[in-house]
């Protein structure tokens, strides 16, 4: 039934299919602040409404990953709100967003107040502030697992604190040189950590990247740069 859905939400409903088909339809957009929407829950406006100092995105909460990012962030009675009359949300994320959960996420309706709201889900400044946390640290946690299967033996033992810090480092320096590329970032990542950070602030680096007769875009260049990198690698080993 999932063989093509990379991860999938379960709901428990005691009330009925209808019941909760109506429900789920009632979550199908959020409001939060228009500061943020550039973080909505899955990066898609809803047709705009009058300005009343929040921006209406759809909301996918059949989404495992986006229901990882959401859920924790939530208070008591925006949770309470999300659950309404089912009993159980039962999934399990990617693993950027299941480091810390290894088990499958399990949400119930006994650790929320018992009265069902209808009115629209709205997500307040510093719940939007906690998901954007989630979020970063996930895109951390996915560059630090992509790194650390291809550390050379002499970085194995490193720290994870400092693997973290480092990649951390690298990302900042892949958005300050417009890398975009999935790939391209999980590159600038390995070479933030192995060289502990200094790619980001050499200065024959930063005229390489920035340099508009080399011709290649920011991914191109950091895929140049990564090769040289790994040919450096190899002649001193």
């Amino acid at each position: 039934m999932l063989d093509d859905c990379a991860s999938a939400v379960f709901w428990e409903c005691h009330d009925g299919e209808e019941a909760l088909y109506r429900h789920l339809r009632s979550l199908n957009t959020v409001k939060i602040p228009r500061e943020k929407v550039d973080i909505p829950a899955d990066g898609t406006e809803a047709p705009h409404e009058p300005d009343d100092g929040y921006e209406t995105v759809v909301f996918r909460h059949a989404d495992a990953n986006v229901m990882a990012q959401i859920l924790p962030a939530l208070y008591a009675a925006n949770f309470a709100r999300v659950i309404g009359r089912a009993r159980t949300i039962l999934f399990s994320p990617d693993a950027q967003w299941s480091e810390l959960h290894p088990e499958p996420f399990v949400a119930s309706r006994r650790d929320v107040p018992a009265v069902v709201r209808t009115t629209p889900l709205i997500l307040d400044k510093a719940t939007v502030d906690r998901i954007e946390d989630q979020r970063r640290k996930a895109v951390v946690r996915e560059n630090r697992l992509f790194v650390s299967r291809h550390l050379p033996p002499e970085l194995k033992s490193m720290r994870l604190e400092d693997i973290d810090g480092f990649v951390e480092d690298g990302l900042a320096g892949a958005a300050a040189f417009s890398i975009r590329e999935k790939a391209a970032v999980q590159r600038w990542s390995y070479m933030s950590v192995v060289t502990r950070g200094a790619i980001n602030r050499d200065d024959k680096v930063r005229r390489f990247m920035t340099s508009e007769t080399f011709g290649a875009s920011p991914d191109g260049k950091t895929k140049q740069l990564m090769d040289a990198f790994i040919h450096g690698l190899r002649k001193n080993a």
